[in-house]
């Protein structure tokens, strides 16, 4: 989960290297499809796998599609790499081009609303979520050892949500700006409203 947040960005950064401009809308969201897809079937499974196997050998398989996913992804060829990347490869490199980062943001200020969408997410809903479900898992709806294949099918709705929910954005925003930003806002208030309905009535 630490490396995820290095991964995702680079893997993310890496689609307009390697599709169009004009496909790039539908390359994210293929993208996220198929992200979803993968977290409904791979956590409904590992719920299976740690609730009627245990926790431990749930870990080494972890490990091992982690292993697969990095064969994988080694394979990808093609896109072409900025002229202004320094090839270095020492710290001082790095910290420039953060800090070119940095500067690009500051003047284009819509990316930079959109960067913050993320840590916006996990600091006022996703966060509290995850507890949430592990609480729900292991108090309530408990299925498996531990609460294993409950919080397996807890992450496949998940999983499922978010596969289903970029299509159907896409097909009434088409990539546009504004109707975008109302799609994510509608979307936060959901989630909110969601949490807070369950934590309303754990106070009851």
């Amino acid at each position: 989960m630490g490396i995820s947040g290095f991964f995702f960005p680079a893997r993310n950064a890496l689609l307009p290297n390697i599709v169009g401009s004009q496909d790039l809308g539908a390359a994210n969201a293929l993208s996220s499809a198929t992200w979803s897809v993968m977290l409904a079937f791979g956590t409904a499974l590992g719920g299976l796998v740690a609730g009627g196997l245990g926790v431990y050998k749930a870990f080494v398989l972890d490990a091992l599609s982690f292993f697969l996913s990095a064969v994988l992804i080694a394979r990808i060829q093609g896109g072409s790499k900025l002229d202004t990347v320094d090839e270095s490869g020492s710290v001082t490199a790095a910290f420039r081009q953060y800090i070119d980062g940095l500067r690009y943001l500051r003047k284009h200020l819509h990316i930079f609303a959109i960067v913050l969408h993320k840590a916006a997410l996990t600091l006022t809903t996703s966060g509290a979520l995850q507890v949430i479900q592990v609480a729900l898992a292991e108090r309530v709806y408990v299925i498996g050892q531990g609460g294993g294949i409950s919080m397996g099918i807890m992450f496949a709705a998940v999983g499922v949500g978010t596969g289903i929910g970029p299509i159907i954005a896409r097909r009434y925003t088409n990539d546009r700006g504004s109707p975008l930003c109302i799609a994510i806002a509608l979307s936060y208030l959901l989630i909110s409203i969601g949490v807070a309905t369950y934590l309303a009535s754990q106070l009851h």
